[in-house]
């Protein structure tokens, strides 16, 4: 991610950025880093869905390492320009959360988003309901404010409340 952010900072025009990380992924392999303490396995981690050290500890460096990038970026320009959408890409699961359908139970696709903007003063909401993937890239575009044509059935989840769960945002094209 410091590497990343070193060539988003020589950006002077406004930008598009997509970093994957696959930190989260077997073998769980990451680099020595100043600050960051690789933690001991202990049984009571399993409680919390983990099944070995290597597995705990790329958990934390990712979280380790978002928030170095946000620590860096925070020095840059273009910090209070910038949407950081933060973004799983599928869910582990429990042993102790339900599991009927396999591979398809909702708890395997409970990913966690986070939307970060500083100079967006974005307030704070969670959104209990079901969404999904193709609501992301109409959501980015309410938030900011950019004229779009949306010709998917992905909805902005933060605008039009009253049909909660069920407003979909089209426009015509030609």
């Amino acid at each position: 991610l410091l590497e990343a952010h070193h060539i988003l900072k020589m950006e002077k025009q406004p930008f598009i950025s997509v970093i994957l990380t696959a930190g989260n992924h077997s073998p769980f392999t990451f680099p020595h880093i100043d600050g960051f303490i690789h933690t001991p396995f202990i049984e009571d981690y399993k409680k919390n869905g983990f099944s070995k050290e290597s597995e705990l500890n790329a958990f934390k460096f990712m979280d380790f390492s978002i928030g170095e990038f946000i620590k860096a970026a925070k020095k840059e320009s273009y910090f209070n320009n910038t949407l950081f959408v933060i973004l799983g890409d599928h869910g582990m699961g429990h042993p102790d959360q339900p599991g009927s359908f396999g591979a398809l139970s909702f708890n395997y696709y409970h990913v966690p988003l986070t939307i970060y903007s500083p100079g967006l003063n974005i307030t704070h909401e969670e959104i209990d309901e079901v969404v999904s993937s193709i609501d992301l890239m109409p959501t980015i575009m309410g938030l900011l404010n950019v004229p779009y044509t949306n010709t998917s059935i992905g909805r902005d989840l933060l605008s039009n409340k009253s049909y909660k769960g069920y407003s979909f945002l089209f426009t015509a094209s030609n």
